[in-house]
């Protein structure tokens, strides 16, 4: 878009199997929000329809903030989980709009039941998720994302949030196997020097 007043040059575009969502003006309120904050967005997506969108390290209510504002920046089409009692009006409306879908935390099948026939039952789809927690430190990430990423079939697309060189965007795109501990700790190596907003609750994968 090189005619137009605001510098998106950086960027590559998104490949042509992912969805997109947004307007132009969503993609320059995400682009003004990362240029005051000082952010950028790099990396490259993958050319695949479906995938689990991992983002770490989460350390911070901020990490989701920055997270909207490069997914608006890009038209990244991404969806996530909220607790249904989270949708009612007004919120629900934005809620939806942003992505969001519904579930019940408390139904036998779960998050993870609810992801896989999500996957199953759209022809495109990018799930965020996020395996850590922001109010503690937990011994290791949480693991439903493997299986879900195992049941559905889908790769995870690993994103960085870097609050030390205040970047974020996709470092590696992940086949998981049957061996959980070995892939935690393949995705370990990746976030080697990635620094959290509040580092001393970073979550190792492993």
């Amino acid at each position: 878009m090189p005619d137009h007043p605001y510098n998106f040059v950086e960027l590559p575009a998104l490949p042509p199997a992912m969805s997109r969502r947004g307007t132009m003006s969503g993609r320059l309120f995400g682009w003004s929000i990362l240029k005051v904050l000082g952010w950028k967005v790099e990396g490259a997506f993958p050319d695949i329809p479906k995938f689990l969108l991992v983002a770490a390290p989460h350390t911070s209510n901020w990490d989701a903030f920055i997270g909207l504002a490069a997914a608006l920046r890009l038209n990244l089409d991404v969806s996530f989980f909220a607790k249904q009692e989270a949708f009612k009006p007004p919120l629900g409306w934005i809620l939806r709009t942003l992505g969001g879908i519904p579930v019940d935390r408390s139904a036998a099948h779960g998050l993870v039941g609810e992801a896989i026939r999500a996957f199953e039952g759209r022809d495109t789809l990018v799930l965020g998720i996020t395996p850590e927690a922001t109010r503690k430190k937990l011994d290791r990430w949480k693991t439903g994302f493997h299986h879900i990423g195992r049941a559905a079939d889908v790769p995870i697309v690993l994103v960085a949030l870097d609050f030390g060189r205040k970047t974020i965007g996709p470092i590696a795109t992940i086949d998981l196997t049957d061996d959980l501990d070995n892939d935690l700790a393949v995705i370990a190596t990746y976030l080697k020097g990635i620094e959290g907003r509040n580092p001393e609750l970073f979550t190792p994968p492993v």
